[in-house]
Order: C-alpha cells, then structure tokens, then sequence
C-alpha cells in the first residue's frame, strides 16, 4: 500500500489559453485507482478513486494541492462507486454512488476541507444509489435510483431530503438520473432507462416545481457528462459508435459539433471555450462546433477532468484496471496563474463515463 500511495511524480504542464500549443504535454502523475470524479475545492483538486462495475466496497479520496504538488488521502467512503460531487455553501458533498451499508437509503459524505460528516438519505422511495448532486436557489438537489429514478431536494445542507420527482416508466424497466447541471434557474438532469423495449435517454427539466421533457434533445443517444455553460447547458450524447456535443437551454435543443468525435468521452468548459478528453488525445473548441486536436494522451482511457487554476487535471483508467491521472507539473505554475482566467468548479460525472 505505502508503494502505491508513491503515485505523484514530476508533473509536466499545460496552459490554458492561446498559447497552449507551446506548452508541455499532459504526463502520467498517478497509477492507482482507477479515478473516476474530479472537482475543485478550497484550492485543492480532489479525486475518487474506485473500481467500476464490479461488487466491491472500497472508494477512496484524495486531494492534491497544484502550488507544491503534495497529494494526502482525505476519506474512504464503503461504496462501490461515488456519484457526481458539488461544492455548495463552502462544504463538499460527495455522495456514496453504490453505498454497501445501505439497506435502501442513500450516503453523501460531507467535509469542510478537514472534518468530515455523513449525510443520510432515509424515508421515502427506497433507493440503491446516489448518482449525482447539484446546487440551485440555496438549495441542493440529488439524483437517487433503486429501480426508477427520482428527484429529491434539502434546503437544509442534506439534513433533510424531500422527494420532488419520480420517474415513471413501463414494467421491467430500470431508470437512472446520472448527471445533473443548472442553468438560468432550471436543473438538467440526464435519464437512463433500460431493458423493455428500446432504451430511452430523454434530457428532463426541473423549472419550478415542474418537470419537463427537453424539446429536440436525442432519445435514442444516451447523454453524459452535462456541464452548464456559456449559452445553456452541454452535453455528450452516444450512440453506438457516433459520439455528439448537444445544448440546450430549456427551450430548444441543437446539435453543436459538426462531425462524430467517437473517441471523446469526458468535456469541462472554461472562459475560453471547451475541452474535451478521450482516447488518445485531448481536444480544444472555441464553440463546440469544431474540435482540433491539441495533444496526445496516452497510457490510458480518459474517465473525467477538471479544469482549476487554469490547469487541466484528467482522470482514467489503464488497461490492468489501476486508475491513471494526467496533469500539470509543480514548477509550472507560477506563470500560468499569472494569466487571468477564472477558477471553475466541474461538476463531474458521476465517473463521466
């Protein structure tokens, strides 16, 4: 174990800006994992380490402090997975995504960058998972699932919960909310529903105390990795093989990118356009129309990224299924935080995979 905590080597780097094609690659920090949500918070990155899909009860914490380069452990959750964290109020949430002490509620672990507290999701409609959380209007809103999704929302940090959607869908169908992003007062979520028939992948709003279908958005695609922007709120939609970069603002939905980018598989925005993560390579988009390659990224399958400080952090696995974290170097920082670009916080995916 203390041989695989050695994970953070000399870190080669990236600038975020006009003249990124000057700067290094993207090089391998970290082997240990695989990692599968990354976010900003109190100046630190933060990454979950987890191993996906198989039944297992270990996802680990890390955060990383980009001004030396120094990474800590901060927290084991007893889940399988995590779900898509947010940053509200000054606190982290993180929530338990395939909580294994559970007996039908659901997990968010909650820290203020160094004590930690745990949130519990009880009463109501019985639930497996905690997929993904979000914030909007002083309020936090989660995405829980046992077989049919639902809505749930706290107006007092997660205390307390309330069920505000349920997700109907015809016999032996699973459904799932993965992801979840606000814009212009409305929250996005992403729907999965599986099995009976052909599957289903509508994008639903949440205006109010309504919930509504997205008009236009691509049912037959399923959609991950929403992140509010500029305009609306993006998304990934896949379809086999043909992978899209959609928007939509509550009104209408269109199609951005102007090809298939079947290898794109994680998207961040910033205040210069979108980037995008994938196989072999990371991507660049002013609009998200077109999609020029700007580096090579190799060693692994992208999971997720976040952008912080201007600096692009990746997450991903490799091919023995240890986790792979590419990112800027120590010693690189000092001139790309003299260029003023703002901090994000990246919502991710649960896993954006």
């Amino acid at each position: 174990m203390n041989r695989l905590l050695q994970i953070v080597a000399v870190m080669l780097g990236l600038h975020i800006g006009p003249s990124v094609a000057e700067t290094p690659a993207l090089q391998v920090l970290a082997k240990i994992g695989p990692w599968s949500a990354l976010i900003a918070y109190r100046g630190r990155s933060w990454f979950a380490n987890s191993v996906r899909y198989p039944d297992h009860n270990s996802a680990d914490l890390y955060s990383l402090d980009p001004a030396t380069g120094k990474y800590r452990y901060e927290r084991h959750l007893f889940s399988q997975d995590v779900g898509q964290p947010v940053v509200a109020d000054g606190l982290l949430y993180w929530p338990y995504e395939d909580p294994r002490p559970s007996m039908g509620w659901g997990h968010i672990a909650v820290t203020n960058g160094q004590e930690w507290q745990l949130r519990v999701m009880a009463g109501g409609a019985r639930m497996f998972h905690v997929h993904a959380l979000e914030k909007l209007g002083g309020r936090l809103y989660a995405a829980p699932s046992a077989w049919r999704a639902g809505l749930h929302v706290s107006g007092d940090g997660g205390y307390r919960w309330k069920q505000i959607y349920d997700h109907s869908a015809p016999k032996g169908n699973i459904t799932r909310i993965i992801s979840l992003a606000a814009f212009n007062g409305k929250l996005f979520g992403a729907v999965v529903q599986r099995r009976a028939g052909a599957p289903r992948h509508p994008l639903r709003m949440l205006d109010g105390d309504k919930v509504t279908k997205i008009p236009g958005w691509p049912e037959t695609a399923r959609t991950h990795d929403l992140i509010a922007a500029k305009g609306g709120v993006y998304g990934l939609t896949r379809d086999g093989d043909k992978v899209e970069f959609w928007r939509g603002d509550g009104t209408v939905a269109e199609r951005i990118s102007d090809h298939s980018m079947p290898g794109l598989r994680a998207v961040a925005a910033d205040a210069t356009g979108f980037w995008g993560a994938g196989d072999g390579a990371l991507w660049r988009s002013a609009t998200g129309k077109n999609w020029p390659r700007v580096r090579g990224l190799t060693g692994g399958r992208p999971i997720d990224m976040v952008i912080h400080r201007g600096q692009i952090y990746i997450g991903g696995v490799v091919s023995d299924g240890r986790g792979i974290l590419w990112g800027p170097p120590h010693g690189f920082f000092e001139a790309a935080l003299a260029t003023p670009f703002p901090d994000w916080q990246v919502a991710i995916f649960g896993g954006r995979v």
